[in-house]
């Protein structure tokens, strides 16, 4: 078979990467991070949906979000430990492709909009994930009004910062302080209008206590589970020893009935060769 070579380079496997420049937001995430992120990401409301959307922000700090299909708020769970170069931006993705990325060690993220393909790697390796369009069109993104300086740990906790005005045409806003401590802490996360949201993992900054009840919640729910099949099994092995003692017990009186016959038989035998 003879057939026209084709011209140029095939596959062209690079048309596929998008041009970076010193528009795209970069966050690079630590080790802690990247560890985070593998174990909040499953425990994230919405994994059952049609493209098990999750939906990463970006603006001081790396925030990632989930919901149901049915709920109205996103619940979200920011992550400590990350560098981020660039403006604020939000882009919605499959779960499944971030957590592969994540798993091959790919610690590097890319972002230019909502609409713009996102780039993990790390080294030379890369790996292109395409975003998800939200319902309405793009996502919003939403900045915080903080100033440079920021105030002093003695002066600002979690009891006493003030309480945002909920907004019913607002989505989810961030209200980030950071201490002024040189040693690397945990910034305190205030949302407003939100009844799901789930607080930054616990830190031991003035004084101040933060858990983080998504995960907790994730995993006593998969503790029940594994404990309601643990009892299932305990069932079925159960019946299974019942009827283990009964065919036991049928092949015992079968073996009684055959010595029984065979004893009727001896006794025939002895009749039939008796001779009057």
């Amino acid at each position: 078979m003879v057939t026209r070579e084709i011209e140029g380079q095939f596959p062209n496997w690079k048309q596929v990467i998008p041009a970076t420049n010193g528009d795209w937001t970069q966050v690079l995430l630590s080790e802690e991070a990247v560890k985070q992120l593998i174990q909040v990401i499953p425990n994230l409301p919405g994994a059952d949906t049609a493209n098990s959307t999750i939906l990463l922000r970006v603006n001081r700090y790396l925030t990632i979000e989930g919901k149901n299909k049915d709920d109205e708020k996103w619940t979200s769970v920011p992550i400590q430990t990350v560098n981020v170069t660039g403006q604020p931006v939000a882009i919605a993705l499959n779960r499944e492709y971030l957590l592969k990325g994540l798993r091959f060690g790919l610690n590097k993220l890319e972002i230019q909009d909502s609409l713009t393909a996102l780039i993990m790697s790390k080294g030379g390796k890369k790996m292109v994930i395409m975003p998800l369009r939200m319902e309405g069109g793009n996502v919003e993104v939403k900045q915080t009004n903080q100033e440079t300086k920021p105030p002093a740990p003695e002066t600002t906790t979690a009891t006493e910062q003030p309480q945002p005005q909920p907004n019913p045409e607002a989505t989810i806003e961030e209200r980030i302080v950071m201490p002024k401590k040189n040693t690397p802490t945990e910034p305190v996360i205030e949302k407003a209008d939100e009844k799901t949201t789930a607080p930054a993992p616990a830190t031991k900054d003035s004084g101040t206590t933060i858990t983080s009840p998504t995960v907790t919640t994730g995993i006593k729910s998969l503790v029940d589970q594994v404990d309601q099949i643990k009892d299932s099994l305990r069932s079925a092995i159960r019946d299974l020893s019942t009827i283990v003692d009964a065919v036991k017990a049928n092949e015992r009186e079968k073996r009684t009935t055959e010595k029984e016959i065979e004893a009727i038989r001896a006794k025939l035998r002895q009749i039939q060769n008796v001779t009057i």
